[in-house]
């Protein structure tokens, strides 16, 4: 599956973006989400914001 717009994110965006906001995952599984490619570095930022390593 390829993004075609600038608003598009991984399949799995929504699901950790949701995890996150809520506290049940935290910013470490976020990252480790991302390094397993599951959401972008770019995502991982949107996600955390400047809390991102």
């Amino acid at each position: 599956m390829s993004k075609t717009k600038a608003t598009d994110h991984s399949p799995r965006f929504a699901l950790i973006s949701g995890f996150y906001k809520r506290g049940t995952w935290s910013k470490k599984q976020v990252e480790k989400a991302a390094e397993l490619g599951h959401i972008t570095a770019e995502e991982l930022a949107e996600i955390v914001g400047d809390d991102a390593e």
